[in-house]
């Protein structure tokens, strides 16, 4: 619906990047997650599915309000 995710790695967070009118990018949200981030995916009813990158790491659901 007009934002992309990207998952870090390095830097540990889930971001939201948003599209302005000209279809220039901007990071509209940044979400501290404490484990670097493997992977982003979205589920067909409007969740988000993130997997993170570590021996332990969980596969989390999150899902809108």
């Amino acid at each position: 619906q007009g934002s992309a995710l990207i998952g870090g790695l390095s830097t540990q967070v889930l971001v939201r990047v948003a599209f302005d009118e000209q279809g220039r990018p901007y990071e509209a949200d940044r979400f501290a997650m404490g484990q670097r981030i493997r992977d982003v995916g979205l589920g067909p009813e409007g969740q988000i599915w993130v997997l993170e990158d570590a021996p332990s790491g969980r596969l989390l659901r999150l899902q809108p309000n």
